[in-house]
């Protein structure tokens, strides 16, 4: 009788098998305080066993939830015990007594569940039930929590002593309880082996759980780490776990778990890495063993043994990838692979959604004339460029630009004109900047260029070559000649050397400019 009982309270926790044993140790807790109270049968002994086997009706995404539960979710984890006396009742010999399993949750003061039933009106044996079943939770980990210590759950159990449980039981627990290990290694074939198994209620979980997140969605940020949370949840796979978006010809990653938030804004090496690999490719990437893998980009420090790359997309188009690094090798299973396309197809219209409001936020950062970003907008990146620099001891460079010419062409030629040498000036820079460098508009006829990554010297020979192409399109565009060019003076500062908040690199680089002038008519 006693192992078809505990197979029976096994098949419910191998759901989650951070819980295997719990119907064990409530079961051993049980025996231990009913011996001590001299109340102990087998009956009790079996139906602390299978206390939860109503738990094999809830649905596994409530159980898994990591966080708060709504209150229709709460009502219906409440019906577990409800559950558990339908099923032990059906089992000739334990029918009498199923009723114990019912009322394991109820409390002293009649706030328990799922009849609100006093505990003190109850039999002893419900009590003792109570309290070892709070002992065990206690000392087990959850989704939402780390194990207690056997003496932190002790404290717990007293603290709430003729509230929730029976004084007495928690007198006589607190004295005789010591955790106990449960050897889940014989069941460990079972769970490794039936990820297939898993995989759709693994899949239904996820989604379930991200569509609470979207429900409730105010910060997309904060959305796509709590995405990744969630994945990591499901999996269990030790690791690091990333969501990488298009960031020109690069990937940059925009969430992380698991690894140093400074990461969020490093940009992948081109063509270089499994993740740019799955992008570039559309299509989902596993390496088992990465040391093998010709496509892994190691990152100094940090050990990978096995990584899976999955890009998010939408209507063809690739909109990111979510990328796991695991420590182990061979981690990732074709079951794996189609979770996680499972997921990424579940948050791509959240991810499109992003980036259309990225577009947005930035034309609102636009200067109307001439398409160059807005001051603010510049306002708004500085802290950006600032840390990332910071965290990859590099640098930038910020270029005062001022255009000479645009005063002489207003007054003698008419501002469409002076426009039309604004919007030129813009668009030349544009066509000749990097991706990584951008272009804004201080006011008037004065521009602010930042130089992702280069020094003072390099600033200076892109904006020289920068400055040849305007002056010579500006004569076919604007008109002129080649002795009086239309052209720009320019002065350069450099992220941190020359300052580390914006003021100050607006300053240097302004002065410079001025030096520059003055050099061009010969006062210096």
């Amino acid at each position: 009788m006693r192992e078809w009982v505990k197979l029976l309270s096994i098949i419910p926790e191998l759901r989650h098998p951070t819980l295997l044993g719990h119907g064990y140790r409530v079961a051993e807790y049980t025996k231990k305080v009913a011996q001590a109270l001299d109340v102990y049968s087998d009956e009790l002994y079996y139906i602390a066993f299978l206390h939860d086997i109503g738990k094999i009706i809830i649905p596994e995404m409530i159980l898994s939830k990591p966080k708060h539960l709504e209150q229709e979710e709460i009502s219906i984890i409440k019906e577990h015990p409800v559950y558990s006396e339908k099923l032990i009742s059906k089992i000739k010999h334990l029918k009498s007594y199923a009723q114990w399993a019912r009322w394991h949750h109820e409390y002293v003061n009649g706030k328990g569940y799922p009849d609100g039933i006093p505990s003190l009106s109850l039999p002893l044996e419900v009590r003792i039930l109570a309290v070892c079943n709070a002992y065990a939770a206690l000392t087990e980990q959850r989704p939402y929590r780390k194990a207690f210590t056997s003496q932190e759950a002790k404290q717990e159990l007293k603290k709430q002593a003729g509230t929730k449980w029976d004084a007495d039981v928690v007198k006589v627990a607190t004295k005789v309880l010591r955790p106990i290990k449960f050897n889940t290694t014989s069941y460990e074939d079972i769970i490794k082996q039936e990820k297939r198994i898993y995989a759709p209620i693994l899949r239904l979980q996820a989604i379930y759980r991200i569509g609470e997140e979207i429900k409730n969605l105010s910060d997309v940020d904060n959305f796509f780490k709590r995405v990744l949370f969630i994945i990591k949840d499901v999996l269990g796979i030790k690791g690091k776990y990333f969501l990488l978006v298009p960031d020109g010809d690069t990937l940059k990653v925009v969430a992380q778990v698991g690894a140093n938030e400074s990461v969020v804004g490093l940009r992948m090496p081109k063509d270089m890495g499994l993740s740019t690999y799955a992008f570039r490719h559309t299509m989902p990437v596993i390496s088992n063993d990465v040391e093998k893998d010709k496509r892994f980009y190691p990152t100094p420090g940090e050990d990978v043994k096995s990584e899976i790359a999955v890009p998010v997309m939408m209507r063809n188009a690739v909109l990111g990838v979510i990328d796991i690094e695991s420590v182990e090798k061979d981690s990732f299973t074709m079951y794996d692979r189609q979770f996680i396309e499972a997921v990424a197809g579940t948050i791509a219209p959240v991810l499109e959604a992003a980036e259309v409001m990225l577009k947005l936020r930035n034309l609102a950062f636009m200067d109307s004339l001439t398409g160059a970003y807005s001051y603010a907008y510049l306002e708004n990146e500085f802290s950006r460029l600032a840390s990332t620099a910071d965290r990859e001891k590099s640098s930038f460079s910020l270029v005062f630009i001022d255009l000479d010419s645009l005063k002489r062409v207003n007054d003698t030629k008419g501002h469409l004109l002076g426009d039309k040498l604004l919007i030129l000036l813009v668009r030349v820079f544009k066509q000749h900047l990097r991706k990584s460098d951008f272009i804004v508009r201080y006011g008037g006829d004065e521009f602010i260029v930042i130089l992702w990554g280069s020094d003072k010297k390099a600033s200076v020979s892109t904006i020289e070559r920068i400055k040849g192409i305007f002056e010579k399109e500006s004569i076919e565009k604007i008109g002129g000649d080649s002795k009086n060019p239309h052209s720009f003076s320019y002065g350069v500062s450099v992220y941190p050397k020359d300052g580390k908040d914006l003021e100050k690199l607006i300053k240097k680089a302004d002065a410079e400019m001025y030096k520059f002038k003055a050099l061009r008519k010969g006062l210096l």
